[in-house]
């Protein structure tokens, strides 16, 4: 379950956000196509055998995937095995579930206000972009955020994803 695999969070160029499995040799279709969809038609199937995503979203959901990591750390029995994954310009978090071949995607959801106490050291809001996720040897996933769109601003923070439930 996603050992031993390369996952990668394909920013697009017009209209889709995609996640991919790195395969040696493997043709994503760039610049042919983007997602699922065609997006030269004159280049379509004319470069060779094309490996779609694995997953794909419009720019009516985010602009700007920020690829992440399977989880295997012990915190998060729930997302266990699960590809997390974020997009940066509107800061939702998600997670990818592989069942024979296919996957489902289901957005992460944070905690509500009265969930998350300041006296349980948790928060349910952070900054929106997401810049980039990290594991640590555990195997629990962090996030880094800014609410600058860039990744030069020296306002970024690192949250660890935890249930509240724990």
């Amino acid at each position: 379950e996603g050992r031993g695999r390369i996952f990668c969070g394909d920013v697009g160029q017009s209209s889709w956000e995609e996640i991919d499995i790195i395969a040696r040799g493997g043709n994503l279709g760039w610049k042919s196509r983007e997602g699922f969809h065609c997006f030269d038609h004159r280049t379509c199937g004319q470069i060779g055998p094309e490996v779609l995503p694995i997953f794909a979203y419009p720019h009516s959901e985010g602009r700007s995937v920020t690829g992440g990591h399977v989880y295997r750390g012990c915190q998060n029995p729930n997302l266990q095995g699960m590809y997390i994954y974020g997009d940066f310009m509107n800061g939702r978090i998600w997670s990818l579930v592989e069942n024979e071949g296919n996957w489902t995607n289901s957005e992460v959801l944070m905690c509500k206000e009265d969930t998350c106490l300041d006296s349980l050291g948790l928060t349910s809001s952070y900054q929106r972009n997401i810049l980039s996720f990290g594991e640590d040897q555990d195997g629990e996933i962090y996030m880094l955020t800014t609410d600058y769109a860039s990744p030069s601003a020296q306002q970024g923070k690192v949250f660890q994803l935890v249930d509240p439930r724990r």
